[in-house]
């Protein structure tokens, strides 16, 4: 890197000139170094400061590199300094315009027509800086909250979260911000990071229950169960009447502790009975023979989900000489998060935002005989439709394993692999080929290294709420067995401060947090490579890692579980048909399975080689029979209800 040399004999034109000179060798990060030593050394005594003109360069690189909150901040810097030259104004104006600024946009403007212009420093501004006049032309409103949006469409989630933190800099009132930019951090697995996001909303925004609701949701995932429970009470306090916010801490119940199913329930019926919709409005029309029945399945934003492509491949075998089909959900059926929905629906109506009386009358102008909910807890606002009588039969698939609550939810459409012994409102109904809507993996890369050592090693792939004392206690007993094997726990924002030294001191209270290693970079096909046996926690959330690690040919070991959604893959395992080889009921036996393959490497070798063919045999994946069992199952209900 060439040297800018600072000294009482450099003036402005020098060090503008071996600027100019690095920026065109090196490009402007190479400047910015040289103007950041510049500052930390304090221009080296130089006679004429030339601080301001540093302040600018910097100015102008953060900008290059989308950084405004900092590219505003040398600029001022740059101003304070000297406050005698148009550029810097001019270039505060501009900055000031793309974040949305007009008043302090105008007034920098005002200040730059009002002071003289330096042609030298003129010329270093580079032609991707828009003039003052070009900005005004383009400008939007929440420019910096349009361009997280843009990129939360694109699932670019690192620039999404950029632009998300740059916004929450200069409109710090702006809760969009800090809900969009926690949800991004969510995605990206750094869960701490956005508890921090939202624990700062929470200080600028003041008693808001969608922030208060999002954060108990954030501090259940990372295991805070107690802080979890206090602030979504906090939460419902606040808005006694939000469907949204008390849904949010009724689900999570289910992620905080492995409860009584009864308990659950219960839940779900005061939910239903505090926010069902109670006008029985449009849709009394009864149910009559016919020979096509309209079907509307409920989707909401689970349109934009991983399992909405297994319904999309469901209802693309229909048989359209019986059904009708009517999606709803969010966007256009052209969009391209729907686009898979093609084959699957005649009509699409786009519900982000419906209210109930509205979402009622689409379904009466539309003759819906049957109305399948999807969505579920998930968008608890669609759902609380469900409570008045929309169509004559009303399901609900997926979205509500403990029930809606709601007295007009007829039937729940279920796997007996999920069921316990509580049972809400809504009958639970079985589908052959199970419930669950997972869609057919692409098959794993081969690893790209082999293994070098011989050694027994297992892995796990669970959240840190998923990592309980009783979980580990259960691991533990399995690694005393075998001295010598090793845990690879796959990396969930382990490796932040907190959360690392909470999970030491977790495997540490059974002595083997030497024996764990987080693997952080490893592809699933890599990760499955290095493992002999998958262990699941005692009782977590749905995922689909169990069934990766079936695709990889690594036997499963798991529990049965205590309500619907810790048993999702035991159900899974039952439905590939190999239940008896990897469900356990209780510790014992989860021990004795996990014995069994770690054992024999035979077994886990045969395992390997004869599990492909069940995946591939798996009723769960077979689309077209899938179908055909729920057309069957929607054909007997219509007709029970036809009396």
């Amino acid at each position: 890197m060439s040297e800018i040399v600072t000294h009482a004999s450099m003036n402005r034109d020098a060090f503008l000139s071996a600027i100019n000179e690095l920026v065109l060798a090196q490009g402007w990060d190479a400047a910015s170094e040289q103007c950041e030593e510049i500052l930390n050394n304090g221009n080296n005594g130089s006679e004429c400061s030339i601080s301001a003109e540093a302040c600018y360069i910097l100015a102008i690189s953060r900008f290059l590199a989308d950084d405004l909150v900092e590219a505003v901040k040398y600029g001022e810097s740059a101003l304070n300094a000297d406050a005698n030259v148009s550029e810097y104004a001019d270039f505060l104006a501009v900055l000031y315009v793309l974040t949305g600024d007009l008043t302090k946009s105008v007034f920098y403007a005002k200040l730059a027509s009002s002071v003289p212009s330096v042609p030298e420093i003129k010329a270093l501004l580079p032609k991707s800086v828009p003039s003052l006049s070009n900005a005004f032309v383009r400008i939007e409103e929440e420019p910096l909250l349009r361009r997280a949006v843009s990129a939360v469409s694109a699932r670019d989630w690192e620039i999404a979260a950029h632009w998300f933190s740059q916004d929450i800099q200069f409109n710090p009132g702006n809760k969009k911000s800090f809900l969009g930019l926690s949800n991004c951090l969510t995605v990206l697995g750094r869960y701490q990071e956005a508890v921090d996001v939202l624990r700062g909303a929470m200080h600028r925004l003041g008693e808001d229950p969608e922030i208060a609701s999002c954060l108990g949701s954030l501090l259940a995932l990372t295991g805070e169960f107690n802080q979890s429970k206090a602030v979504h009470r906090w939460a419902m306090e606040l808005d006694a009447e939000n469907p949204v916010v008390h849904a949010s801490a009724l689900t999570d119940l289910a992620i905080a502790d492995d409860l009584d199913e009864r308990y659950l329930v219960e839940r779900c019926l005061e939910w239903g009975e505090k926010f069902g919709v109670e006008d029985e409005g449009l849709g009394e029309s009864q149910a009559t023979k016919k020979e096509i029945l309209t079907v509307g399945y409920m989707l909401g934003s689970v349109s934009r989900r991983e399992e909405a492509r297994a319904l999309a491949n469901i209802l693309s075998y229909r048989d359209e000489t019986r059904f009708r089909t009517v999606g709803f959900g969010y966007g256009t059926l052209s969009d391209v998060d729907n686009v898979h929905f093609q084959k699957a629906f005649d009509v699409w109506h786009d519900v982000r935002e419906m209210d109930p009386v509205t979402l009622g009358a689409i379904a009466f102008a539309e003759g819906i005989d049957i109305f399948v909910d999807v969505a579920g807890f998930r968008d608890p606002e669609l759902l609380t439709a469900f409570g008045a009588r929309m169509a004559p039969l009303q399901i609900s698939l997926s979205g509500a394993p403990f029930g809606t609550g709601l007295s007009n939810m007829d039937v729940r459409l279920s796997s007996k692999g999920l069921e316990g012994n509580a049972q809400g409102k809504d009958k639970a109904v079985f589908l052959e080929a199970g419930c669950q809507l997972i869609d057919r993996p692409d098959p794993l890369e081969k690893a790209s290294f082999e293994r070098s050592d011989e050694g027994l090693t297992f892995g796990a792939n669970a959240e840190l709420c998923e990592l309980t004392p009783q979980t580990i206690e259960w691991w533990a007993e399995i690694l005393r067995k075998y001295p010598d094997a090793m845990l690879l726990l796959k990396d969930h924002d382990f490796e932040n401060t907190s959360n690392l030294k909470k999970i030491t001191n977790l495997f540490g209270n059974f002595g083997i947090a030497h024996r764990v290693d987080i693997i952080k970079s490893l592809s699933d096909a890599e990760f499955f490579s290095q493992i002999d046996v998958f262990l699941t926690p005692k009782s977590g959330h749905p995922n689909t890692s169990a069934l990766m690690s079936v695709m990889a040919g690594v036997p499963v070991v798991c529990c049965r579980g205590g309500h619907a959604m810790s048993r999702t893959v035991a159900d899974q395992m039952d439905h590939f048909g190999i239940g008896g080889e990897t469900i356990a009921n209780n510790r014992a036996e989860y021990v004795a399975i996990a014995t069994k393959w770690s054992d024999s490497k035979e077994a886990r070798q045969a395992f390997r080689e004869t599990v492909s063919k069940k995946m591939a045999d798996a009723p769960l994946f077979d689309f077209k029979k899938r179908c055909h069992d729920l057309e069957k199952v929607l054909q007997k209900l219509w007709d029970e209800a036809c009396g």
